[in-house]
């Protein structure tokens, strides 16, 4: 792929060959790369977590925005499309914790490894907030989902709500 330098009104870019800009840079010294791969997905229902031994996907079936369509609204996975550092976060707002549940369990898990976290609840809690965050390395067609899990307690008693601000999943190429 050819590159070719383009300047203009403060602004200079580079483009590939087939003439789009791939990387802005202002006068301000600020770099924007409109393909850059990313997405922020959410579901668009509550989701009751059953008392389970195995995990579950995160149904993450709506997307705020999916630069390069590389999220699939059906699977809840995104697939890599080049070899890279992608950082992956997610957040639940998660309504009525059951005290009863041995553990809460959250994996990110991609095609090299799982990025996992284990919440005890001491309480029934009314409302929490678990979330994390991973620099996952990802080769090209990979693909990387959040998963779930309630052990023991009550069945059905804890529910992950609906609430693009708070329940998501999103990543973004970062090198």
């Amino acid at each position: 792929m050819a590159l070719t330098k383009i300047i203009g009104e403060g602004i200079e870019g580079i483009s590939n060959s087939a003439n789009a800009t791939a990387i802005t840079i202002s006068s301000d010294e600020i770099v924007t790369m409109s393909s850059q791969p990313s997405f922020y997905a959410y579901p668009d229902g509550n989701i009751a977590v059953s008392n389970s031994t195995s995990l579950s996907t995160f149904a993450a079936n709506t997307e705020l925005y999916d630069n390069g369509s590389n999220y699939n609204t059906s699977t809840y996975k995104f697939t890599a499309p080049v070899t890279g550092k992608y950082l992956i976060k997610w957040g639940f707002r998660l309504d009525s914790s059951d005290s009863g549940a041995t553990y809460y369990y959250y994996r990110i898990y991609t095609s090299n490894r799982a990025y996992d976290q284990i919440v005890k609840p001491t309480a029934d809690e009314t409302y929490t907030n678990p979330h994390n965050i991973a620099i996952v390395d990802l080769d090209a067609n990979d693909e990387a989902y959040l998963q779930y899990q309630q052990y023991s307690g009550t069945d059905s008693h804890a529910t992950i709500v609906s609430n693009s601000g708070l329940t998501y999943i999103q990543g973004i190429l970062i090198g």
